[in-house]
């Protein structure tokens, strides 16, 4: 199971300033993306359901877009929950 996601990149950055104490975060390419979507997966404790696939960086709109697929080992409702979990974070 695939969930997607295409936000802005200061929508991240405040992520990592306000809720990770982050102050800097570059992000300029899929590695990037896929880089800081895995710390806030880490940080949420969601590593263990979620992996980030299919990670870009639009440039000339700042925006990132990336996947979220449930890891072969969990249950669909462990996906919904894990989500819902993730969304909330980015959008408080």
């Amino acid at each position: 199971m695939k969930h997607s996601f295409k936000l802005k990149k200061s929508q991240i950055r405040t992520v990592f300033l306000e809720k990770l104490d982050i102050k800097t975060v570059a992000i300029d390419n899929r590695v990037d993306v896929e880089n800081v979507i895995s710390t806030i997966l880490v940080f949420n404790e969601l590593e263990n359901y979620l992996s980030p696939i299919e990670c870009s960086y639009n440039f000339f709109d700042a925006t990132v877009s990336f996947q979220l697929e449930l890891n072969p080992d969990k249950d669909k409702s462990d996906f919904f929950e894990a989500i819902k979990k993730f969304e909330a974070f980015i959008d408080a």
